[in-house]
């Protein structure tokens, strides 16, 4: 699906969200809410120049992993599945870490679903991988919907949750570094120039203080 089929309001937000509707249409709970989706940089319609570049994250060739929680602890699924050989490779990554275990259960029992790319030699795309891993990428509030990733998931985890700090995805800041369009020009050249790797999540920060994502 492109840019034209998320030009609904709420549409952006459909990849993998998950309610608790056992207690029928009139008490749906929303248990499950995973990254808004996003595009490339040429296939937005946006004009990215008119915001600043904020975080540079590493992009990671996986599958997208999420939280919910079920009888009260702490479970795992993809975009579309909750028992495939994505959703089980995860798990076995989670319980063999207690500490990570904990943590996450922690902030899914706040509010909040934890957003992870699983990589694996096992679960291969396009880019090899020697080891089973789930790296994190962000969480994001129920209440609220933010999604804190990057230098704002640091500040938030940072002296309470150490195992979800070591195994967080890798960025950069740019906000004070690119300041002019011709900076913002020779940085997205740039990218375009480096032939390995799976290219980087781009957070584009607008006057308002609002952010959104490219890849």
């Amino acid at each position: 699906m492109g840019w034209v089929s998320f030009t609904e309001p709420t549409s952006m937000d459909c990849r993998g969200i998950m309610f608790d509707i056992t207690g029928g249409d009139s008490s749906s709970i929303l248990v499950c809410l995973p990254p808004q989706k996003f595009f490339e940089y040429e296939h937005d319609s946006r004009d990215h120049t008119l915001g600043r570049i904020g975080d540079k994250m590493i992009k990671l060739d996986g599958s997208l992993i999420s939280t919910f929680l079920h009888k009260h602890e702490v479970r795992l699924k993809s975009k579309a599945s909750l028992d495939s050989s994505q959703v089980h490779l995860a798990e076995s990554c989670l319980y063999n870490n207690s500490q990570f275990r904990s943590e996450i259960q922690s902030l899914a029992e706040q509010g909040y679903t934890v957003n992870f790319e699983l990589t694996s030699p096992r679960n291969r795309i396009v880019i090899p991988y020697s080891v089973d891993q789930l790296t994190l990428i962000s969480i994001r509030s129920h209440i609220t919907g933010e999604n804190l990733f990057g230098t704002r998931l640091v500040q938030f985890l940072q002296d309470t949750y150490p195992s979800m700090l070591a195994n967080m995805v890798s960025y950069e800041n740019y906000v004070d570094r690119i300041d002019t369009l011709e900076k913002h020009l020779q940085f997205i050249e740039a990218i375009r120039q480096e032939t390995t790797g799976e290219g980087y999540v781009v957070e584009i920060v607008l006057q308002d203080g609002t952010s959104y994502l490219t890849k």
